[in-house]
């Protein structure tokens, strides 16, 4: 089985409608539902077919084990003692959302016939798996798939909360999965000074954490840019689970303007910002979550919701490069939420230039990075090199400690906080 795939209400809709034409030349009288994920599919056809809906609930999936079961377990099955709804010598259609393994298709269809004698049995799902199935249906069973696809796991708005997302997030990512292919994310799309420093960076934190393969637990990596040093990070730390966010403007800048108000990070090859970060992370890692905004001057509540959730179990934060490229308020957010989001002795690493005391450093005295923050103010008034002074007294404040300061190429240092 490869990724998972979201799948958005408009594309459920969208599949199980098709079917309406050959549905009704089947004519049914009656939707039996499998339930849970038959549910809204059945409503959606209902409202096509006008007939009624019995709801059945059976469980082939353990939720706790989350695996699957040696066979399928009948929760619930409607009975026909009111004589409401008539099933016995009718023709029913069975709906649910996946034929997957095709276990539970098979069991519903000989549940119906044994208990209920329908007079003919179809089965409509949303979604067919192209896979080999365990399940055999009886050859009298009249078929109906929207749509035939690959062996991954489908992610459906109504379990969106169960992925840890809410439904908003759900179907930004259900429209990524359904936009049209990008070309194959490469090097090109990265700024050259992110592919430069990836490897020092990486160098020094692999000497400040705990072992790679020992280290585990959420990891958040802000301003993740292109996705240069999550990758790296991704694969050396298999057993982190990343959240790599990015700051996503409410409207694009002109090119001549994309400097002075949100930095230059790359090429993103036609990407927008999270869909760059995720061709380079999602796509790529199965460590890596789908990408989130994040705009570092917004106060905790609107930090994304998958964040959110995890507060106070991150083991690592970590961001290079953008602190002297974005307003003070940025610094202040990044550590301070930052922190909130770290579980007690986690990590926040952050790189970049700093002043020391006061003064600017480097081999040449500290010129190269005078010169650099007068060029950073100039372009707006807003950025410039910080204090490290600065962030240790903001970080105490949240409750970290700084642990480490690793001098690095190109007059930068590496700053290493711990939360007690």
């Amino acid at each position: 089985m490869g990724g998972k795939v979201y799948f958005s209400y408009s594309d459920v809709h969208q599949a199980i409608c098709s079917l309406v034409p050959a549905i009704q030349a089947f004519n049914p009288s009656v939707i039996v539902a499998i339930g849970g994920g038959g549910f809204i599919p059945a409503r959606m056809l209902r409202t096509e077919l006008k007939i009624p809906i019995l709801a059945v609930s059976l469980e082939l999936y353990d939720d706790v084990s989350k695996t699957a079961r040696s066979e399928v377990k009948k929760i619930q099955w409607f009975q026909e003692t009111d004589g409401r709804f008539k099933v016995r010598g009718e023709r029913v259609l069975i709906v649910d959302e996946v034929d997957d393994s095709r276990t539970t298709l098979q069991y519903a269809v000989e549940e119906l016939v044994k208990t209920n004698a329908p007079s003919a049995v179809g089965v409509a799902v949303v979604h067919n798996k192209l896979k080999a199935k365990k399940g055999v249906l009886p050859p009298d069973t009249a078929y109906f798939a929207g749509e035939d696809v690959d062996d991954h796991w489908n992610c459906y708005p109504w379990d969106a909360a169960a992925y840890g997302n809410t439904i908003a997030e759900h179907e930004k990512f259900a429209a990524k999965c359904s936009a049209p292919p990008l070309p194959p994310a490469s090097d090109a799309d990265h700024h050259p000074s992110a592919l430069r420093n990836r490897g020092p960076i990486l160098g020094a934190m692999m000497t400040l954490l705990p072992p790679c393969h020992e280290f585990s637990g959420p990891a958040l990596e802000v301003a993740a840019g292109t996705g240069a040093h999550l990758e790296l990070l991704a694969a050396s730390y298999p057993n982190l689970s990343f959240h790599p966010t990015e700051f996503v403007p409410e409207a694009a800048a002109g090119e001549d303007e994309q400097w002075r108000k949100h930095g230059k990070i790359g090429s993103r090859g036609g990407r927008e910002e999270l869909a760059c970060l995720d061709a380079h992370g999602a796509d790529k890692f199965d460590n890596v979550g789908f990408a989130a905004a994040l705009d570092l001057t917004s106060g905790w509540e609107k930090w994304p919701e998958t964040v959110r959730q995890k507060e106070g179990t991150f083991q690592l934060v970590h961001a290079s490069n953008v602190l002297h490229i974005s307003p003070y308020a940025c610094t202040e957010g990044f550590l301070t939420n930052g922190a909130r989001a770290l579980a007690s002795g986690g990590h926040l690493v952050v790189y970049g230039p700093f002043k020391v005391g006061g003064e600017f450093i480097g081999a040449d005295g500290g010129e190269g990075n005078r010169k650099f923050d007068e060029k950073l103010r100039d372009v707006n008034g807003e950025w410039g090199i910080r204090e490290l002074e600065e962030l240790q007294k903001i970080g105490a404040a949240a409750g970290l400690e700084l642990r480490d300061n690793v001098r690095m190429p190109a007059n930068n240092l590496l700053l290493h906080f711990v939360k007690k």
